[in-house]
């Protein structure tokens, strides 16, 4: 029997999607979105250009990481082994005060539907 193919599976807190929508449209973010998704999805995944400033965060956010996606737009999301969630599409504003919270929460949320789903298959 074959061994089953990895693949990298992407995930997002509830609201994520209208949050990223904000920003377009607007071509370089969808363009760093695009870089972002294939960089994520390689197996190992591949660093992603240095203009997306890819970092991990400190603090309260140290379980995450950020890009930028254009100058203030940044891409909040984890990466644990194949499975890629995007926590957050924000401003450096927005990144800070109660946002962190929101991130928090909505990171607890994304993580146990991904890990029941990834249970399943």
């Amino acid at each position: 029997m074959a061994a089953k193919a990895r693949r990298v599976r992407f995930y997002t807190v509830p609201g994520f999607n209208d949050r990223y929508k904000r920003f377009l449209p607007d071509d370089q973010v969808e363009r760093a979105m695009h870089v972002f998704n294939q960089a994520k999805r390689n197996i190992p995944p591949t660093d992603l250009p240095t203009w997306m400033k890819d970092h991990k965060l400190h603090g309260q956010l140290a379980a995450f990481y950020e890009c930028h996606l254009a100058n203030d737009v940044l891409l909040v999301y984890t990466h644990e082994d194949d499975v890629v969630t995007l926590i957050d599409c924000c401003t450096h504003i927005e990144l800070t005060g109660t946002a962190v919270r929101i991130i928090r929460r909505g990171h607890r949320v994304a993580i146990q539907r991904a890990r029941r789903r990834h249970t399943r298959h």
